[in-house]
Order: C-alpha cells, then sequence, then structure tokens
C-alpha cells in the first residue's frame, strides 16, 4: 500500500482495505474528512507524495466510495483553477522546493503532477500510482484516441 503516514495515506490504505475485506467498524466520517483535506490539504505544494495532486487523489476516492459526486466536483474544479493559474508560467510547486526550482520526478515532481491532472479528470481509466495498481485492461481515455486511428489508417 503507501509507504507515507498523512490523512491522505490513511484515506487510500483504509478504501482499498475495505474493498478487499468485510470491515465492520466504520469509525471514519468520510465526508468530514474528505472537507477536512479540501480545506487544508490542497495549499502545499503540488506534488503527488504528499501534495495537492495526491489529497485531490484521496478526496476523489472517498466520493466515489460514498457516491458523493459533490466532493469530487469542488476538487475537480479546484484543480482547474490551478491548472488556469500556472497555463502561462508552468511553475508547479514541487516537492521540497520553491517556484524557483522544478523536480522532474513521479512523486515530487512534475511527472506525477502531469499524471495527478490525468487522474484527476479520467481516474476511473489511470491505475492509482499511490496505490500501486496495475494497468487497467482495454481502458481508453477519450474518443480522439479512436478517431485518430480512424484517420491514420486512411
Amino acid at each position: 500500500m503507501l509507504t507515507i503516514y498523512s490523512a491522505t495515506g490513511v484515506s487510500l490504505s483504509y478504501l482499498s482495505a475495505k474493498e478487499l475485506i468485510d470491515l465492520k467498524v466504520n469509525f471514519i466520517n468520510w465526508e468530514d474528512l474528505a472537507w477536512l483535506i479540501l480545506k487544508k490539504g490542497l495549499k502545499s505544494a503540488d506534488c503527488l507524495c504528499h501534495g495537492m495532486i495526491g489529497n485531490v487523489e484521496a478526496v476523489i476516492s472517498i466520493s466515489n466510495s460514498l457516491n458523493n459526486d459533490n466532493l469530487k466536483e469542488v476538487a475537480q474544479k479546484y484543480v482547474y483553477s490551478e491548472m488556469l493559474l500556472h497555463s502561462e508560467s508552468l511553475k508547479w510547486h514541487t516537492g521540497f522546493t520553491n517556484r524557483d526550482y522544478s523536480l522532474s520526478g513521479l512523486m515530487l515532481g512534475n511527472a506525477g503532477i502531469g499524471y495527478g491532472l490525468i487522474k484527476t479528470f479520467w481516474g476511473d481509466k489511470v491505475p492509482s500510482i499511490l496505490m500501486l495498481e496495475p494497468p487497467h485492461q482495454n481502458s481508453k481515455i477519450s474518443s480522439q484516441e479512436d478517431n485518430f486511428h480512424e484517420v491514420s489508417k486512411s
């Protein structure tokens, strides 16, 4: 499962375990936890490991578990606003740096932020790196991919 201990790590681990075993005790108020993550967990770095992108993945997982589209929508709107904010400069706040320096790696850098942006909007088609999920079989991100193959055949 996860290698870090945080609200995000605990949430994702518990949700994953809940799918595998029948946990009778539900001592977590998931909706409150998701709102807490949205309120306090989006202002740090943007990275996947311990930043905004990883926290948004946890909120969306909780949202899916609760069938609460409102939480998912709030998280996605926040990420979209961050994308607009960074669209000119492309200076994301990678882990353990200020915006003057940038890391390129997966867990703390721009690769993970890019992955997280895709996961935020096409999550059911993209495996979770944080949960070490294997690739999903036969999942297509968009119908544009089909159009590309049709055009390239002619």
